[in-house]
């Protein structure tokens, strides 16, 4: 009696013509698609920065890990973000995108600016600098047309797989943003989007950038970042309307999962010049109960075991999440200061230092929130009727 553990194995052929059909099948399998935060880690080299020529890693800057997180699982038609400048924000939510969508995913991708002039320098500084950096992916660059050889980028750029880089603006007229049709829109710099030209009769232009994605119905996606500008800019209303996301992270002290902000950081304000400024800087849990001082090393350890918490969510000290997300398809997604790990709480304690003593304190102040804490700037109604005492003094002496 012959057993099935006694019969040979099937031996496949190993003439060329078997081994070809071999490579054929293989060849014909899909390849596994990576998520965007495998893609970045395993593609992406840093090209410049303090990190050149080193790979992307999440762990420099907690923060991107959580937005690749939403970005793959959650299913968000629109993802807005804004953050600090000088915090990775244009790589991680523009570049890394758009790179994914046209090498890992194959597709074509619209990516607006607020003028049509800027592609070749968005072309040159950001995007090209990267795809050169990617051993698996530059030779899909152009040898021909726009992008190729050095040539500048005026419209759109064909890549050698068959997916296409278009740049559409702010300015000129509707046909520019009316004749293409994509499932993947990246904006940058959103908020030059808000207003609508004067010979303009079809709604505003960000209206008009998003109806390229109508056509693919709830499978278009809107990458959009900016620096924030007030309450009214597009950025602003898409956060506080979207799932107004904050990172939580477990204070050193308490163990309660907290967001410290502007207001938490402490030490500067008394100071008399910017080194005691930096020197007494620190961040503090927002807690009552806490208000225990944290310092750098235990901010890098804290936001290394952050979580994102929609609007009406609750976060655990155990990190359990609890409540249900808010009913939006728009990914409000925000990051501060205190979350930028490649600044510390010294050198921004600098900057606030700098911006109270500043001669123009309106701009001053504008910087720090655009710029640091990823904040709408509110102008002081009252401080602007206040007359300067030195001021009112010289005009008494004319």
């Amino acid at each position: 009696m012959v057993t099935a553990s006694s019969q040979p194995a099937h031996v496949w052929p190993t003439t060329p013509e078997a081994e070809e059909f071999r490579y054929l099948l293989r060849s014909c399998r899909a390849p596994k698609l990576r998520t965007m935060r495998e893609f970045a880690e395993q593609e992406i080299i840093l090209p410049d920065g303090p990190f050149e020529g080193l790979r992307f890693r999440c762990d420099r800057q907690p923060y991107s890990a959580l937005f690749f997180e939403q970005v793959t699982f959650a299913g968000w038609r629109v993802i807005s973000a804004s953050g600090p400048s000088q915090s990775g924000k244009t790589l991680t939510c523009t570049i890394i995108p758009l790179t994914y969508h046209l090498f890992e995913m194959r597709e074509t991708v619209v990516f607006g600016l607020p003028d049509k002039d800027m592609a070749n320098d968005k072309w040159e500084v950001s995007i090209l600098p990267v795809i050169k950096k990617m051993p698996r992916y530059r030779d899909l660059l152009p040898i021909t047309g726009e992008g190729s050889r050095g040539g500048k980028v005026r419209d759109k750029v064909i890549f050698r797989n068959g997916a296409v880089l278009k740049f559409m603006s702010a300015g000129g007229d509707d046909k520019e943003r009316a004749a293409f049709t994509t499932r993947v829109l990246i904006i940058t710099e959103v908020n030059a989007f808000r207003k609508t030209g004067e010979a303009s009769k079809e709604g505003n232009k960000y209206a008009q950038l998003c109806a390229r994605i109508k056509s693919f119905d709830d499978r278009g996606l809107i990458y959009q970042e900016c620096t924030e500008e007030d309450e009214e800019s597009i950025s602003w209303q898409a956060y506080k309307q979207g799932t107004e996301s904050r990172i939580a992270a477990p204070c050193p002290h308490c163990g309660h999962f907290v967001s410290p902000d502007r207001e938490q950081l402490r030490g500067w304000q008394t100071a008399t010049d910017e080194v005691e400024a930096r020197e007494a800087a620190t961040f503090v849990c927002p807690r009552e109960e806490c208000e225990g001082q944290i310092t750098d090393p235990q901010r890098k350890a804290m936001l290394s075991r952050a979580k994102l918490v929609h609007r009406g969510q609750t976060i655990d000290p155990d990190g359990t999440i609890r409540g249900d997300k808010p009913r939006t398809t728009t990914l409000g997604f925000r990051w501060t200061g205190f979350d930028n790990a490649l600044m510390s709480a010294g050198t921004i304690a600098v900057s606030e230092f700098k911006a109270a003593r500043a001669v123009n304190e309106e701009s001053a102040e504008k910087e720090m929130c655009q710029f640091v804490w990823a904040r709408p700037y509110k102008p002081d109604v009252e401080a602007a009727v206040i007359l300067n005492a030195n001021e009112i003094t010289m005009r008494t002496m004319r």
